[in-house]
């Protein structure tokens, strides 16, 4: 998973070269929305009409458009988007449009926002996550998605391999690779990566070892001075919201009320209270800052802190700081698609 860094650099390369999109668009890359991101890519099958990569798809394709609008999108949506990809690998770019605008999308009342979470969700889909699991860290319901498959017919014909794009996409019975209407497909979860075809992915979980407080809350009040301290030592945020993350517990209600979220102790003994984040940060930054500045990795960054006795109590303290800051990214992902940092 790309660093928050090389996001945050994405998210604005993106917004400079692509306007955003407040409904679905036919463009050059497929079918699109928001601010470029590809819905069904264009594909072409030999020497026929391109067409849209929207079989197998469909699940990718509603979790996104959900997390768009914040809430579950209607399951006519999709049906009329399979008929629009129909009436496109036609040529028939006016029938498309219609099945479009009979999708009942509406506008997006902040189209830079929700082009944002689909960008943020893009990239979690594209890192491996089910869209099931995009649509429950967003608390939107997944049995949405359950409709899918309700027609699904495992002998409906499908282009067969060595036919240029992925096999199992679903075709006519000639095998022209026209995009079905009304048909549903189970075809596991999907990511979509613009330089292949669509290829079906395992899902991942979002670790949930050590946590017990809230990541959301976590983010809210870390992410800002975290952020700073981070680009004052030159070091990855990740790192530090890795650490902060395993030593506080998410910052459970214990150390919030101490304000201690790197848990630094006297001596290894109780926690030290602050009287504010920003004071805590501080004196981190004062103690510790000279020992991590420049630190070449997360391994690094662990190592210097072991080294410093940071916490030699336990013996598994790096491995599980080094899994905390593992687990980091997608967290972070996770709390900027319900627009934090926005």
């Amino acid at each position: 998973m790309p660093s928050a860094e090389q996001l945050q650099a994405r998210w604005e390369a993106r917004v400079r070269a692509a306007s955003i999109e407040p409904a679905l668009a036919f463009t050059e890359a497929g079918l699109t929305f928001g601010a470029g991101t590809v819905l069904a890519k264009r594909i072409a099958v030999g020497r026929s009409r391109p067409m849209l990569a929207i079989a197998g798809n469909e699940e990718r394709i509603l979790a996104l458009l959900a997390v768009a609008y914040g809430r579950s999108v209607k399951s006519v949506a999709i049906d009329h988007i399979r008929r629009a990809g129909a009436h496109y690998a036609c040529g028939e770019i006016g029938l498309a449009l219609i099945h479009l605008a009979r999708a009942r999308l509406p506008r997006l009342a902040d189209p830079k926002g929700a082009a944002y979470r689909v960008f943020i969700g893009e990239a979690l889909l594209d890192d491996g996550l089910a869209p099931r699991d995009l649509l429950k860290i967003c608390d939107i319901d997944p049995s949405i998605l359950d409709w899918i498959k309700k027609d699904f017919d495992p002998a409906e014909p499908r282009i067969p391999a060595g036919n240029g794009i992925e096999s199992g996409e679903w075709t006519n019975a000639d095998g022209s690779g026209v995009t079905p209407v009304g048909n549903g497909v189970q075809n596991g979860d999907a990511t979509h990566d613009y330089g292949s075809t669509i290829i079906p992915v395992a899902a991942r979980q979002i670790p949930d070892e050590y946590r017990t407080g809230d990541p959301n809350k976590f983010f809210d009040t870390l992410y800002g001075p975290v952020h700073a301290l981070a680009q004052r030592l030159g070091i990855d945020e990740t790192w530090l919201f890795g650490l902060a993350a395993h030593e506080s517990g998410w910052l459970d209600q214990h150390n919030r009320d101490l304000n201690d979220p790197f848990g630094v102790t006297h001596g290894g003994g109780p926690n030290v209270a602050y009287s504010s984040i920003d004071d805590a940060v501080a004196y981190w930054e004062h103690r510790y800052g000279p020992i991590v500045r420049g630190a070449t990795s997360a391994r690094n960054f662990v190592s210097r802190l072991h080294a410093d006795h940071y916490n030699t109590a336990d013996p598994t303290w790096s491995a599980n700081v080094s899994g905390a800051i593992e687990s980091i990214q997608k967290h972070l992902s996770a709390w900027r698609l319900r627009g934090g940092g926005i």
